[in-house]
């Protein structure tokens, strides 16, 4: 479609009709469609080195950039956040990750290597997550809260 003047036909005053916009064909067109609100924050903001995880949005920016990572990842980082002042034992975070659903042990190990990687906490210092052998794992890196 060109750029050109629309409407008479449907009863309404012209309107101008960009490029890459098609013209209404139904009068339930002509109402604009409502914008997607951000939602209010509900509950903390973490800051910890150069990341913010929003639970409530289920995000986590580093340097304002979104880290991909799967839903379990992020509860699991949720978690290990939230319990950052003891140690959270293989056994509880599997029960949190998982409850009511009977999951190999070897599925947290893969999905804390995942957590590791996509926060760049890989390596010799881990400077963010901790593993305690044979007893589970405690978030070391220093937390803000917003």
């Amino acid at each position: 479609m060109i750029n050109g003047a629309v409407g008479g036909l449907l009863g309404g005053e012209p309107r101008w009709v960009g490029v890459n916009e098609v013209a209404p064909r139904d009068p339930i067109w002509k109402k604009p469609a409502p914008r997607l609100a951000l939602l209010p924050q509900q509950g903390p903001v973490y800051v910890f080195q150069s990341f913010r995880v929003d639970p409530a949005r289920r995000l986590i920016l580093r340097h304002e950039e979104r880290v991909p990572v799967t839903a379990k990842v992020f509860d699991l980082l949720v978690a290990l956040i939230q319990g950052r002042h003891r140690v959270a034992t293989r056994g509880e975070l599997m029960r949190q990750l998982w409850p009511d659903t009977f999951v190999e042990d070897g599925n947290l190990s893969v999905h804390i290597s995942a957590l590791r990687k996509a926060l760049s906490d890989t390596g010799g210092s881990r400077t963010i997550i901790e593993t305690l052998p044979r007893v589970g794992y405690r978030f070391v890196a220093e937390v803000w809260e917003e």
